[in-house]
């Protein structure tokens, strides 16, 4: 099964070293100013929004490389997963319309109300969930229906049926 990719860990990720950088940057000129004055007790109070921020910052920084880090895997793992069902395709009839929708692994698609996927159906536009779905051909491109094999046995049981015939004819 295909992966959803997550860039909101990557978006969230900047949005927090952006806001700790700017914070960080502000407090530390504030830091400056009222370490020359001589206030304590504010200077204090900057000193832990510097860390608090410094924190933000550090959260940041583990959002982005591991929202990076899962996207890699994710697009490795689909990549791996299309190329491998490359050949392999899904029928379904519409619940809405009762037409066929054929449909291959590439088509479908991720929707908050489908997490497993769905297909548009071409006729009425309207989504097919995967789980509608059915394999119509194998993994290696063979039809899902094989051609009827004669197994060795059955030519003996005819072979040995056409010699008792002979002998009773013969009596």
């Amino acid at each position: 099964m295909l992966l959803r990719s997550r860039k909101s860990c990557i978006i969230w990720g900047i949005v927090l070293i952006a806001v700790g950088w700017i914070s960080r940057a502000y407090i530390k000129q504030l830091l400056s100013i009222y370490a020359s004055a001589g206030g304590g007790v504010a200077q204090s109070v900057y000193s832990n929004l510097y860390i608090i921020f410094g924190i933000v910052m550090f959260a940041g920084i583990l959002l982005l490389a591991g929202g990076i880090v899962y996207n890699i895997y994710v697009t490795a793992h689909n990549n791996r997963v299309l190329d491998e069902n490359e050949d392999v395709e899904y029928l379904a009839t519409c619940i809405y319309c009762g037409n066929d929708v054929i449909a291959n692994l590439r088509n479908f698609r991720f929707g908050r109300n489908y997490p497993e996927g769905y297909v548009a159906c071409p006729f009425c536009k309207k989504p097919c969930s995967r789980n509608l779905f059915d394999v119509i051909t194998e993994e290696d491109g063979d039809s899902a229906e094989e051609p009827f094999e004669e197994e060795p046995g059955e030519e003996f049981e005819e072979d040995s049926g056409e010699e008792s015939d002979g002998e009773e004819t013969e009596k």
